[in-house]
């Protein structure tokens, strides 16, 4: 890449620059008043007029313009107002060096960088918390901005920027003083908060920073001048934090606050408004009161028609930052909130303002709990309801039309397994055939006519069903499948276009075993299995007082074994990475199943984990789950055309559908083991004859572990079901196959 001026310059990158400035929309004008509009009116030749100034040195820039706002109650941060044309320079500087810097940037900086951020900073915390880090160090620096050595920071542009007249640009931004009240400011140290060029300039200042934590292996996460270290131990912690806060003061000239710690993590701690504790992240209540304070500002300052726009750059910044983590109750404490102070705000403005336009109004918020548009107007007519002192009576405050919409929705999702694959012939005896551009289905009562452009497939699980060859060729030409199944839901056959997509499924299962992505399906199956396996144990421990010992000793043995999943190396022989996963897979097996057998009533007596032959009426009960659980993946794995014959973690076998085997392992916990546990903890009867359930047990078994295949749960912020999680994730394999994904991500349930 060019780094002279007439590339970083060039007409079409400052164009770039300047639709980005634009597109912030800022009402705030630089030092020399020109406006965003009044800037835009002569575009082009202001443009090149700039870029003439640039390439042959004579562009100076503006003053900044210096304005407070507030941090806290009584804390206000210096801000620098940049003129337009600064602005479009700046950002066609950081446009093109940017990219450059975020190859050169250590990993655990996460501020001001495409593909980091807040959220990626959060998480990147909980995954070393998982690795079992014990003692944490957080620390700020104080007035970074402010106290940054301009000589040191001069000396790293030398090194990282190749353009002189860049060098020199930066020089002039870092120099230039301020205006305050009329009166031009010098400033002899640090540099300008708010500018576009700050954030990478005080990325590029702590880079040796980071660099030097990284050689020395101490785990930490930078975000701008926060920075988190992570240790195994408070003496670890302490040694690093000293190493750290060292570096910063003896080569950077940079201080600290005076609110450093270093914690165990169980105490709980805070980094970025974010409080951690019990494996939970929430907002920390001091951030919550701000959050509080400024929705109710902004309801209580401004007119009704105004609020909607301020309110919602609000919600978004709490919807970016916060709804990723377990703040629901949070986020809905402050939505109530808003809708507190809406209603008092209505009540004042009804006499004047008609219902019809108040409604108009409230509808352009954008709650972030209320994405639904029949929640929200729910929301709207309590609000106008409250403001008029209507009592609510919940039959006329949802209309009938309303209560149809949520019955359907509710009956969409209760929906059960092949409801969601369009057509199903299961009466015995029926002849399918082809009407013009339907389908047909013949019985001896009627027939039925199913458009083609509304089937996605044929499943035909009726006794004596048969199919015209017509029907085969007509579905054929629209790439539909049909497939099989007995009265179990096991599919036994397909009929499928020669050119279907199966075909080139089977050749990524193929090509996928002989890649790095064969290793990838493996790790992230084993991994989701002892991840759920775990889950299941402490959903039912969660609540427990005076627990045994001896869970924490086995639930440590599986962490461990997780632990060492995540480090394995990727790069040794594909047969010895299977032959790691399943020696992972059985130490974490042996830790479970005690741990399991604790959670069974001792009148139960299991002792041992039986899979074939089994004696143990518990050992049968959960094999008899996961047959029922072995057919829906089947299905799964058929309908959407993977071979069940390629799998990735168990090895192929003569007339076994291995894949299955695959598939199956990160569903087992949520859905079998879960609800044998519950089952078995409330004493139910069951019982065996012959190493058999007996048909009352299997009536019960079945009616349980379909209900709870069919429970509604919210999964990645979306309702769904198990049934529709195993078919998702025969999805997600295929797309991961295909290239189509980048990641493979398994099910892992929460608890």
């Amino acid at each position: 890449m060019e780094h002279d001026s007439s590339t970083v310059f060039s007409v079409e990158r400052l164009t770039i620059a300047w639709n980005k400035v634009k597109a912030k929309n800022l009402i705030s004008k630089g030092i020399d008043g020109v406006s965003i509009t009044e800037y835009e009116q002569k575009i082009r030749s202001n443009l090149l007029e700039l870029r003439e100034q640039l390439i042959n040195n004579s562009y100076i820039t503006e003053p900044y313009k210096r304005i407070f706002i507030q941090k806290e109650k009584s804390k206000f941060r210096p801000i620098a107002l940049v003129s337009v044309k600064d602005k479009i320079v700046q950002s066609a500087v950081y446009n093109h060096y940017s990219e450059i810097f975020n190859k050169i940037f250590i990993d655990s900086s996460y501020a001001y960088r495409s593909g980091k951020g807040h959220t990626k900073a959060i998480n990147r915390i909980k995954d070393y918390l998982n690795r079992k880090y014990t003692h944490v160090a957080i620390f700020d620096i104080d007035n970074f901005f402010d106290t940054i050595d301009r000589k040191k920071l001069f000396d790293k542009c030398a090194t990282y920027f190749k353009d002189e007249n860049t060098k020199n640009l930066i020089k002039m931004w870092v120099y230039t003083g301020v205006v305050y009240n009329q009166k031009f400011v010098e400033l002899s140290k640090g540099i300008s908060q708010g500018s576009v060029i700050s954030p990478l300039l005080s990325n590029l200042y702590l880079h040796d920073f980071d660099l030097a934590l990284k050689n020395k292996s101490i785990m930490n996460i930078r975000y701008a001048d926060n920075i988190i270290i992570f240790a195994k131990s408070k003496a670890q912690a302490t040694e690093s934090f000293k190493y750290a806060t060292n570096y910063l003061s003896e080569f950077l000239g940079l201080g600290l606050n005076n609110d450093s710690v270093i914690v165990d993590v169980n105490q709980g701690f805070t980094f970025c408004g974010i409080y951690f504790k019990d494996n939970l992240r929430k907002i920390t209540s001091k951030k919550m009161d701000s959050i509080v304070a400024k929705v109710k500002k902004t309801i209580n300052s401004n007119n009704l028609n105004e609020i909607p726009q301020l309110l919602n750059k609000h919600l978004t910044g709490i919807e970016q930052y916060y709804l990723s983590f377990d703040t629901s109750d949070q986020i809905k404490l402050i939505e109530d909130i808003i809708a507190t102070n809406l209603t008092e705000k209505v009540k004042n403005i009804l006499p004047k303002e008609t219902i019809a336009n108040v409604k108009i109004i409230l509808r352009k918020i954008k709650f972030v709990s209320f994405h639904n548009n029949v929640e929200k107007e729910q929301l709207i007519k309590m609000i106008i309801a409250k403001a008029r002192n209507i009592k609510l009576d919940e039959d006329n405050t949802v209309d009938k039309n309303i209560k149809k919409a949520i019955e359907r929705k509710k009956y969409d999702y209760r929906k059960t397994w092949f409801s969601n694959l369009d057509l199903s012939v299961s009466t015995s005896f029926a002849r399918i055939g082809k009407s013009h551009e339907s389908i047909s289905i013949k019985t001896n009562q009627k027939e039925q006519l199913i458009p083609i452009k509304s089937i996605k497939n044929i499943l035909i699980t009726g006794k004596g069903v048969t199919i015209s060859s017509d029907a085969v060729f007509f579905a054929s030409q629209h790439n539909l499948r049909i497939d099989y199944f007995d009265h179990f839901g096991k599919p036994y056959a397909s009929i499928i276009h020669s050119a279907a997509p199966l075909n080139k499924v089977s050749t990524s299962q193929m090509d996928a075993n002989l890649n790095s992505r064969s290793k990838i399906i493996m790790r992230e199956i084993i991994t989701a299995k002892i991840k759920n396996q775990l889950g299941v144990i402490k959903f039912f421990i969660k609540n427990k007082k005076d627990l045994d010992e001896n869970y924490a000793i086995e639930i440590n043995r599986i962490e461990d074994i997780l632990l060492q999943i995540a480090n394995i190396d990727m790069n040794i022989d594909l047969e010895d990475f299977r032959s790691k996963m399943f020696g992972f897979e059985g130490s974490s097996a042996s830790a479970y199943w005690n741990l399991f057998r604790m959670l069974i009533p001792s009148s139960f007596n299991l002792e041992n984990r039986e899979h074939q032959n089994a004696q143990n009426v518990v050992n049968i009960i959960l094999n008899y789950g996961y047959g029922i659980l072995y057919s829906r993946i089947l299905s799964a794995i058929t309908i959407v055309g993977l071979n069940p014959n390629i799998s990735f973690l168990h090895k192929e076998q003569s007339n076994k559908p291995v894949l299955v085997f695959d598939l199956i392992e990160q569903f087992r916990a949520p859905a079998v083991d879960r609800t044998v546990i519950a089952l078995l903890s409330k004493n139910s009867k069951v019982s065996k004859k012959d190493n058999k359930l007996s048909e009352t047990t299997r009536k019960l078994i079945a009616e349980k572990f379909l209900f709870r295949l069919k429970s509604e749960f919210i999964y990645r912020q979306k309702k769904t079901t198990l049934n529709d999680e195993i078919i998702n994730q025969a999805k997600h394999l295929v797309e991961f196959l295909n290239k189509k994904a980048n990641k493979y991500k398994p099910y892992i349930m929460k608890w």
